[in-house]
């Protein structure tokens, strides 16, 4: 029987699909997860909390030679937070941990958004998200448990437009329309191939045949 390589690329293609979407959605999880722990660090270390000269058990604050606070490491709800703070008082960075071992680093813009946020989870999975101006994903890189990296682009309503990576050992970008669907699929394995899927996700074309 004659070997034929972009048969085998073809039903490897089959079984990536799958993966693709998986990762998609577990991309989107860890995003929603990861904005979730840093936004609630940092509302409550903004909820007023006042310089303390005084060295306590479960609050420390740093402040410059002119009083100005400048750090504070203090536990929100049993969870370890030290955030960092400019010269104006406004906080710029937060790391915290959880009690289930997932640690996020959290920096934030002048009006106290998270821009960027760095995390792992109890299981491994790293991840660097990037938020606009209006608090959405803008995008997000992610290592899974595996080691495989993915990379998610998204618009201004947070959708995920854009995806890129290396499953099966295999490279790939996706391309998805306005509610998510994936639309084309690029990918190479020795010899590339190019999927077209309809709006409801069923396969329709393929290049080459």
């Amino acid at each position: 029987m004659t070997h034929d390589p972009q048969q085998d690329l073809a039903r490897r293609l089959d079984r990536l699909e799958a993966d693709v979407h998986q990762a998609h959605a577990a991309a989107r999880r860890w995003r929603a997860a990861a904005g979730g722990v840093v936004a609630l660090g940092m509302s409550l270390v903004l909820m007023g909390q006042t310089p303390d000269r005084t060295v306590r058990g479960t609050s420390f604050v740093l402040e410059d030679a002119s009083g100005r606070r400048r750090a504070a490491l203090q536990t929100v709800n049993g969870r370890p937070h030290l955030t960092l703070f400019d010269s104006q008082g406004k906080p710029r960075i937060d790391l915290s941990a959880s009690d289930d071992g997932r640690g996020t680093l959290g920096l934030l813009d002048g009006d106290g958004k998270v821009r960027a946020a760095l995390g792992v989870t109890p299981t491994g999975q790293g991840s660097l998200v990037f938020r606009g101006p209006s608090d959405e994903t803008r995008a997000a890189l992610t290592i899974g448990n595996e080691g495989a990296p993915g990379l998610v682009l998204n618009d201004q309503a947070g959708k995920t437009l854009v995806s890129l990576g290396v499953a099966r050992g295999i490279p790939t970008v996706g391309l998805r329309d306005g509610v998510g669907e994936l639309r084309a699929l690029l990918a190479v394995d020795g010899q590339g191939v190019l999927r077209f899927y309809d709006a409801a996700g069923k396969r329709t074309h393929q290049l080459p045949e």
